[in-house]
């Protein structure tokens, strides 16, 4: 059944996958779907602005969520102008902040986000960090499921077979927590294909992120960091 009860085929798991497919196909074919290699390493920052739905949440926040190459990041969120929100990472320090509450990133936490080679992880995968799974099926769409393995850590991740485009992320974490996160609705950027919405699930709590705008190659400062 779909989300509005009505009686959907059943999905089929774990087709046969082609003879001779590699995992390392599947990141080229989703590097050449998302606007080619040359593009995406063209890309040295990446600004997106963002309305939030947190289910159950009676209210709809805005995010924005800064890249800068190699690993860079910002995470803004609030409401009607009032910072609710804050996680940043400057390359070598980061922290969170919530309310009056900054808590610093713990050493392991700075040193997987130091690992970050850059804004698209596909054009860092190694082939013997990935593995070809299976073809499995998500919301009608038939997927291709790859399993990496990069800095000690395990996820799954899902390409549409007739897009390319990522569907979907899956990370366990060290207490056997499983979150999800799933991708739609692309589109083009200065030729670069992004997608619009992201619906994140992680312990039971649903964050959706429908975008507004996204800016490619702005100039960032490093203060935008930390």
């Amino acid at each position: 059944f779909d989300k509005y009860a009505n009686a959907v085929a059943k999905p089929v798991f774990n087709k046969a996958i082609p003879e001779g497919m590699l995992a390392s196909e599947i990141m080229s074919n989703f590097i050449e779907a998302s606007g080619g290699r040359a593009k995406l390493n063209n890309v040295s920052t990446l600004v997106t602005k963002a309305n939030v739905t947190i289910v159950g949440a009676p209210f709809t926040p805005e995010a924005v969520m800064k890249q800068k190459m190699p690993n860079k990041s910002s995470m803004e969120m609030s409401m009607g102008g009032q910072t609710m929100m804050k996680v940043k990472f400057s390359g070598n320090k980061g922290y969170t902040e919530q309310g009056p509450q900054k808590i610093m990133m713990t050493e392991e936490e700075v040193e997987k986000e130091r690992s970050v080679e850059g804004i698209f992880d596909e054009l860092y995968f190694s082939e013997n960090e990935m593995e070809l799974i299976s073809i499995n099926s998500i919301d009608g769409d038939d997927v291709y499921k790859i399993k990496i393995v990069k800095n000690n850590e395990t996820s799954y991740r899902y390409y549409s077979i007739e897009s390319g485009y990522l569907i979907s992320i899956e990370e366990e974490d060290e207490n056997k927590n499983i979150s999800s996160t799933k991708y739609g609705d692309y589109r083009n950027v200065q030729g670069v294909m992004i997608p619009f919405q992201m619906r994140i699930n992680n312990a039971g709590q649903e964050l959706e992120f429908n975008t507004t705008e996204v800016l490619i190659n702005t100039e960032l400062k490093d203060s935008d960091f930390y």
